[in-house]
């Protein structure tokens, strides 16, 4: 149960129950929030999976979110709405704008809550995957979160920039060399380097003999595939399905360099501060998705080169004959790059 503090402060109540990556981008756009505006307390709608991501603070509250019990389905939106409203918030900011915040949202809306909605930009990024409109770096979405909670009448600081602490969690590798955290993997398989970049990039790094390489993933499936990569590379350790979410976000912190897809993993590491390099296959970081803290080090190609590039907004693709284009995309993106700019970052 929430209790509802009796305080000066003016309560501000926001939503955003997924994905993994937009919920680890929220987190600074809220704790900037929180920061920029000594006169709020901040309850955060999210899934309680999430709730690391945004480390501690006391004007920062979790709302016990039941999306198996109590706030499941159309009725349990309808619940949520009314345990949200006791809550008392003066502004009910809605950083998701999907079906079921909307449902949440109108209910506040018709009972006096003050809402607010983000823009997620649905319409110019569709016109620039079709060639609509010019090519160029859109607004990106912890800019977007920050908007909507300037409409709300907050204040948000341009020059904010949070990096999550973790609890000190030690991992032997066994080895004094520098590590390298390496995520293979993403939502969707077009957003993958693919099985042979992922090999050739570690048969390199075993022959340079530089680094120790952590193997990050989620799932079985994953866990499976990442396990049999460290009986191929001695230079492998995998993480993966062995520790709490917690625990892995600190082993993140502890990397050197960590490489990711344009993946939730991507995001993670660069909410904990590292050194990040994103590999872009369908997607492309102008629509506003890149690692907030590491622009400059994602490794992508134009239109200019390939001129189906980009493929996709979030990674779906619309046919399985794009998955041809998404091969010739990866060729473009050779191992040997890829190591260059790992070791230009570790100098």
């Amino acid at each position: 149960m929430l209790f509802l503090r009796i305080t000066n402060e003016k309560h501000i109540v926001i939503y955003r129950l997924s994905a993994m990556g937009d919920v680890a981008m929220l987190a600074q756009a809220v704790r900037n929030a929180i920061e920029s505006n000594p006169d709020i307390r901040i309850t955060l709608v999210t899934r309680p999976l999430f709730h690391p991501f945004f480390g501690e603070h006391d004007r920062l509250n979790f709302f016990p979110l039941d999306l198996n019990g109590r706030h499941k389905g159309f009725t349990g939106l309808l619940k949520l709405a009314n345990d949200i409203k006791a809550l008392k918030p003066a502004i009910f900011i809605d950083e998701h704008d999907v079906l079921r915040s909307k449902i949440v949202r109108s209910s506040l809306k018709l009972s006096g809550v003050k809402t607010v909605v983000f823009n997620k930009g649905r319409n110019e990024k569709s016109a620039m995957l079709m060639g609509q409109t010019e090519f160029k770096q859109l607004t990106h979405s912890i800019d977007r979160y920050n908007a909507a909670i300037k409409l709300a009448g907050l204040k948000t600081s341009d020059d904010f920039q949070f990096i999550l602490t973790t609890s000190s969690h030690e991992f032997k590798t066994g080895s004094k060399k520098k590590t390298i955290g390496f995520a293979p993997f993403a939502a969707h398989d077009s957003k993958e380097w693919g099985d042979e970049n992922v090999k050739a990039f570690l048969n390199l790094i075993e022959k340079e003999e530089s680094y120790e390489v952590l193997l990050f993933g989620g799932g079985k499936t994953e866990e499976k595939k990442l396990k049999a990569l460290t009986f191929d590379f001695s230079c492998c350790r995998s993480v993966a399905g062995q520790y709490s979410l917690e625990e892995e976000l600190a082993i993140m912190q502890s990397c050197d360099v960590f490489l990711a897809m344009d993946s939730s993993n991507m995001h993670l590491a660069d909410l904990v501060g590292c050194k990040v390099i994103s590999i872009w296959i369908a997607t492309h970081p102008y629509f506003g998705f890149f690692a907030w803290n590491n622009k400059a080090n994602c490794i992508v190609r134009s239109p200019q080169e390939y001129k189906h590039i980009p493929l996709s907004i979030y990674g779906k693709l619309n046919s399985e004959n794009e998955m041809t284009k998404v091969e010739e995309i990866r060729k473009m993106i050779p191992p040997e790059k890829v190591l260059e700019k790992v070791n230009l970052l570790l100098d």
